[in-house]
């Protein structure tokens, strides 16, 4: 929750000023002179009785991979193991799908937008994945896959797979690489990059993201639609049958609710 909120005395409650107030995604804090520090449930910071409205926005939350592991060994979240890779495959693919749908949902596609006067401009290709790669974990908690996203010293890149137990077999891993729909690396990205990082992965498999950003503010690629970028750009490529392209669509316009 965002935006401006009138402060209800009544819903207001002294803490601790040690003492952290997350609700909602959001961080409230409010001092008096004084120095007592209140927090509210409307994400209002207020100063004695001046009330100054702000939102400030917090990481989308996730399981940690300890208490996902707890639950697994005690069969409260799924420990069964993939019957072949491709299965492995065909639901990572469509837990994208449903990925996809929570973030238009909600209109969590904002948060991959930073604000500069009256336009917006998307953060970088490491930050969409990051939080991409929250929404794929929480999926991956109830599939029994796990997902990796973490940087890689010095590349300015990110190593962004899944890995899940294949039944009587190793590991199976899918390697995932992600580019902006109007980045002058989308071709070799899916060219190179791609099977490079499959190459190091040792597998077969791959994903590649392509974000869709273009809105009213941001009128980038040229293309006016993702399946006119892909047509053009991605088809002519070979990828191999086990990797396929898949489009995120970030870009900020009506949720499907209000369409």
């Amino acid at each position: 929750m965002s935006g401006e909120h009138e402060l209800p005395t009544a819903s207001v409650v002294r803490l601790s000023q040690a003492t952290p107030a997350r609700r909602g995604g959001q961080l409230c804090t409010m001092s008096d002179p004084q120095g007592s520090t209140y927090r509210s449930q409307f994400g209002v910071q207020a100063t004695g009785a001046t009330s100054v409205m702000r939102a400030v926005r917090t990481p989308h939350t996730v399981l940690t991979q300890e208490l996902v592991h707890l639950l697994r060994t005690e069969r409260l979240l799924s420990n069964d193991a993939y019957r072949t890779p491709n299965d492995l495959y065909t639901t990572v693919l469509d837990v994208l799908h449903l990925c996809q749908l929570d973030i238009r949902r909600h209109g969590s596609e904002s948060f991959v937008w930073v604000k500069d006067g009256a336009t917006h401009t998307p953060v970088a290709e490491p930050r969409m994945s990051k939080f991409l790669a929250g929404y794929l974990s929480s999926h991956g908690a109830a599939r029994n896959f796990d997902v990796t996203c973490e940087p890689v010293v010095g590349t300015g890149s990110l190593d962004f797979h899944v890995v899940a137990p294949i039944l009587n077999g190793p590991l199976s891993r899918i390697a995932i690489e992600a580019k902006k729909a109007d980045s002058p690396q989308l071709v070799s990205g899916f060219e190179k990059q791609m099977p490079e990082y499959m190459h190091r992965l040792g597998t077969p498999y791959g994903i590649f993201l392509v974000y869709w950003l273009k809105s009213s503010n941001y009128p980038h690629p040229s293309q006016d639609t993702y399946q006119a970028l892909e047509i053009e750009k991605l088809h002519p490529l070979r990828g191999g049958p086990t990797v396929r392209s898949v489009c995120i669509d970030f870009s900020l316009g009506p949720t499907p609710s209000r369409l």
